[in-house]
């Protein structure tokens, strides 16, 4: 780690990459117990970018970790006053999966805008995991539309996988049948359909035009 910023950090980060991706569980566990100590202390550095890096970075070894001060690193950063911070802990909460879920869903009332999108794409990811009938629920919710945008954004990543069928058959129902908001957004789930990475950027580009 010593060397990792010096003349030999090419070498030294490759070596770690690699014993973190191919070595034993025991060996990946502790390089990213060890990375993910390390990120969660650089989350509490006085430099701003700094902290927004190890916040964005932390979620990934947290993930293989399991590591509590991730974890809480992560969360605590939600509530910071600086809106770029909790943009970075709202994009890192999702590498923890599941788990994250109720704090992004928490964040989707962040009076930021940016905060509310980095919570909502990373909730498209999360929700992607879910049944879709369940989702089916969360895509017709007329009352958040941040919530049915997340929703879509899922049905949109389970569009080419194995319950793609029946993703699409509730966003061409909800795009036939909803309210007129709900028919936008599932309208434009459909036209995404197996592509959420690239429907993620398309609604940032609606929600920067109103």
């Amino acid at each position: 780690a010593r060397q990792g910023d010096g003349p030999r950090g090419a070498e030294a980060r490759k070596i770690v990459d690699d014993a973190a991706e191919k070595g034993t569980p025991a060996v990946r566990g502790l390089v990213g117990a060890k990375a993910g100590d390390a990120l969660a202390e650089a989350a509490r550095s006085p430099d701003l970018a700094v902290r927004a890096a190890a916040l964005e970075a932390a979620g990934q070894v947290g993930a293989q970790a399991g590591g509590a001060a991730v974890r809480d690193a992560l969360v605590s950063a939600l509530s910071d006053a600086s809106e770029g911070i909790r943009v970075a802990a709202a994009r890192g909460l999702v590498g923890l999966g599941p788990q994250a879920g109720e704090q992004l869903e928490k964040a989707l009332a962040d009076p930021s805008r940016d905060v509310r999108e980095a919570a909502v794409e990373g909730l498209g990811v999360l929700w992607a995991e879910l049944p879709a009938s369940e989702l089916q629920i969360r895509l017709r919710d007329e009352t958040h539309a941040d919530r049915r945008y997340a929703a879509a954004l899922a049905l949109a990543r389970q569009g080419d996988g194995p319950r793609g069928a029946e993703a699409r058959k509730i966003v061409d129902d909800a795009a036939e049948k909803g309210t007129p908001a709900v028919r936008l957004t599932a309208r434009v789930a459909r036209a995404f359909a197996g592509r959420a990475d690239e429907m993620a950027g398309f609604v940032r580009l609606l929600r920067d035009g109103t």
